[in-house]
């Protein structure tokens, strides 16, 4: 079949929308020469990065995997080149942080584990097991975790700075990250080596952005029940400190008034604000995993403080994170309530109460914010100077609502309560008076 017949259907399906245009290129991999199955495989990527989240989710069907491991069975597609699409699904599936089992449900899963089992050629097996760890959203048997583990770490630990090998690195690193939240790595196997890896980008600057982003989450990923572990992670390699530096550089990428001034979100603005985005998953684990205290933690508060105050003209997504990390560290008890208000939570909650017409998920997170911080206060403290700091604290926040008019703004919304509750599994108290502070 010439070139001509397999290239005019693209041009025919150039206006259907994305997700069925995607599906639609796949099958026709089947029918296209050598040549033109790059070139269309090049579309598809190009195509997943334009897609939205849930249109690339809905896409990643069950029945697409199938599709790509009948066409790798019938030799219908070149292997080294199905490899370089799966690794592009698996990338902007990382990306764009979808959850999706339908890889795990599929022949394709199955037979990746039989070729990564069989496999002697490393280069080959380590580019299987990125594949394979990028797309897998369960539990990983014993058998694939130390496979891959052990293969992909050898590739992440190469020191060269090629741009070929940094994109080597990049990619092994992604496929642990992304395999972390459905594996565990034991320290005395394999987590000194990412340690090793983050220390030695620390003082060469040999990792990509999104390389060492990834190596921060297999190792935070890690923490829970690991006290040894949290320790050198907050001591040792100062995350809080690390996460605010890249945070504020990724910032400087963004147009935060963008909106106003009527421009589109440029591609690198996307990948800034995606990046950025993964971070906070990983400071969302920290903080939920890592029960010590240091004093980086207030620069790291103070700065998602300024992001939130930033993002509301522009980045919902961003927006959000920053209001589930300040949900989160309103629970921390090791992060004090006098913490909390210097770094500006306590204000920035109160301005976005006090705004007209928010979302129901905003203002659900808000008065989550709120009940707990008032909680935490309304405890008394065995220590007695603990105590008289606590009341100092509570005089402080009672004088803070009663300037700004909160009582008021809270009490309007609380026949809503009951509403959050169903509706987000909000957990607020329908008590009112739990929300106001009482001396």
């Amino acid at each position: 079949m010439d070139m001509k017949i397999c290239c005019k259907p693209v041009r025919d399906i150039s206006k259907m929308p994305l997700a069925e245009r995607f599906s639609m290129l796949i099958s026709m991999l089947s029918i296209c020469s050598e040549a033109q199955q790059m070139v269309t495989i090049i579309e598809l990527n190009a195509m997943m990065e334009k897609m939205e989240k849930t249109e690339l989710n809905d896409a990643l069907t069950v029945e697409l995997f199938n599709k790509i491991n009948g066409m790798i069975g019938g030799n219908k597609i070149i292997p080294n080149e199905a490899i370089i699409l799966i690794k592009q699904i698996g990338y902007w599936k990382a990306m764009k942080i979808i959850s999706n089992c339908n890889f795990k449900s599929s022949l394709l899963s199955k037979r990746f584990e039989l070729m990564i089992s069989e496999e002697k050629n490393e280069k080959i097996l380590a580019d299987l097991c990125e594949c394979y760890l990028l797309l897998y959203d369960s539990h990983i048997s014993e058998e694939m975790n130390s496979t891959c583990l052990s293969y992909l770490l050898k590739v992440a630990s190469d020191k060269e700075e090629s741009p070929e090998a940094q994109k080597e690195v990049e990619l092994a690193l992604l496929a642990l990250s992304e395999a972390s939240r459905v594996m565990r790595v034991k320290q005395e196997d394999h987590l000194t080596e990412v340690v090793k890896i983050i220390v030695y980008h620390e003082e060469h600057h040999n990792l990509t952005k999104l390389a060492f982003q990834s190596a921060w989450r297999l190792m935070i990923f890690n923490l829970p029940n690991d006290v040894g572990l949290q320790f050198i992670v907050v001591n040792m390699m100062n995350f809080a400190g690390v996460a605010k530096r890249e945070l504020e550089e990724l910032a400087k990428s963004l147009e935060w008034k963008r909106k106003k001034e009527g421009k589109e979100k440029s591609g690198a603005e996307t990948g800034a604000a995606q990046l950025m985005i993964r971070w906070f998953v990983v400071i969302d684990t920290f903080f939920v995993s890592c029960s010590l205290f240091d004093k980086e933690y207030s620069e790291l508060i103070r700065f998602i403080v300024e992001l939130y105050r930033a993002a509301r003209e522009n980045e919902r997504e961003i927006l959000d994170r920053c209001n589930f990390v300040l949900f989160l560290v309103s629970h921390k008890l090791n992060i004090g309530i006098d913490t909390l208000m210097e770094c500006g939570v306590l204000d920035v909650i109160s301005e976005e109460l006090l705004q007209l017409n928010l979302e129901d998920k905003v203002i659900r997170d808000c008065l989550s914010i709120y009940l707990h911080i008032t909680r935490r206060l309304s405890s008394k403290c065995e220590d007695e100077t603990e105590e008289e700091k606590r009341k100092i604290i509570k005089k402080k926040m009672a004088e803070k609502i009663e300037e700004e008019g909160l009582e008021d703004v809270i009490t309007s919304l609380h026949e809503t309560f009951d509403y959050y509750n169903r509706e987000y599994d909000a957990y607020l108290s329908l008590n009112i008076s739990e929300y106001f502070v009482n001396l």
